[in-house]
C-alpha cells in the first residue's frame, strides 16, 4: 500500500507540489504512488505515471476510518491542482 506515501493519521492535511511518482508498485494493496487513511492531501503541479496498486487506486487511494474513541468517521479531502495523470493502473 502506497508505495510512494502511506500514510494513516496526521495532525493537518498533505501536501505535495511540485513531485514525480513514476513506476510505483503496491504489491500488497491500494494506493501505487500515495495512500492516505483519515488524512486530507492537496496535490499541486505533480505527476503520477506508470504506477500500479493490486487492489485499487493506482495513483492515488484515499480511505476514511473511525476515530479510537468514537464512532465517528473521518473522512479526508482530496484537492487536485495542475498535476498530470498517466497509464496508472
Amino acid at each position: 500500500s502506497g508505495a510512494g506515501i502511506f500514510s494513516t493519521s496526521c495532525f493537518g492535511p498533505t501536501s505535495v507540489k511540485d513531485s514525480l511518482f513514476e513506476n510505483n508498485n503496491a504489491t500488497a494493496g491500494p494506493g501505487g504512488a500515495i495512500t492516505k487513511i483519515s488524512c486530507s492531501l492537496l496535490v499541486e503541479n505533480s505527476t503520477f505515471s506508470n504506477n500500479v496498486a493490486d487492489s485499487y487506486g493506482g495513483a492515488i487511494a484515499m480511505a476514511d476510518r473511525l476515530t479510537r474513541d468514537s464512532n465517528y468517521l473521518t473522512t479526508p479531502d482530496l484537492f487536485i491542482g495542475g498535476s498530470r495523470f498517466a497509464n496508472n493502473r
